[in-house]
């Protein structure tokens, strides 16, 4: 039979898990959202860095090395966006694993959502400080010309200020999945305590008892 002391420890515990589970469906939707404005952007800077690759090829050397530069930026933006989708599939595959087997431990899942936060800020923030010297380069030298080879180049010539706030999508949610993610944490780390708490009031029954 459990005592009043162990029954009010349990009772946190137990109203938590409606919550937690409230809140790890918000960090779903919103990891939902990440992945997806990841991987339009994604698509849309392959075409744009590809197209630059072509034109690049027949341009002089000094242009060439200039287009160059920016092909990879362009890069650098994909590579940033793959390490995000990676880092919250990840976080995804490890807390649906937990919650559907609870296999993983409270302390794995921890570790995965404080790496998963660290990824959202350090490449959220590479994509803010990085995309509009690669986005005003082609805004300024093709998307606004009247020259650009459309048939060479169409995912160039087509950009525009909407592929830009694509672009910005990615690191905006990720800003909103670190703070999610932040309180998914805080929550398992109640839980942790609430058990080791548990624990200890249950050993200190049982010895009490003996």
């Amino acid at each position: 039979r459990c005592h009043g002391g162990c029954a009010r420890i349990c009772a946190p515990c137990a109203s938590a898990s409606s919550k937690g589970s409230i809140i790890w469906g918000v960090c779903f939707v919103v990891c939902a959202g990440v992945i997806t404005s990841c991987v339009l952007a994604f698509i849309n800077m392959d075409g744009v860095r590809k197209d630059l690759l072509t034109l690049s090829k027949q341009q002089s050397a000094e242009s060439k090395d200039w287009t160059m530069s920016h092909v990879k930026i362009f890069l650098n933006m994909q590579i940033a966006i793959i390490s995000i989708l990676m880092s919250v599939a990840f976080w995804l595959i490890l807390t649906i694993v937990e919650i559907a087997r609870k296999k993983v431990g409270i302390s794995i899942v921890l570790v995965a959502t404080f790496y998963t936060c660290l990824m959202l800020v350090s490449h959220g923030v590479s994509l803010q400080f990085t995309q509009s010297s690669g986005t005003d380069y082609v805004l300024e030298n093709y998307s606004s010309s009247a020259t650009c080879p459309k048939v060479r180049a169409p995912k160039l010539c087509a950009f525009s200020k909407q592929d830009v706030a694509m672009y910005q999508a990615t690191f905006y949610t990720s800003y909103v999945g670190v703070g999610m993610l932040a309180m998914y944490a805080a929550f398992l780390l109640f839980i942790r305590r609430v058990e080791e708490e548990e624990y200890s009031g249950g050993g200190g029954g049982s010895g009490s008892g003996s």
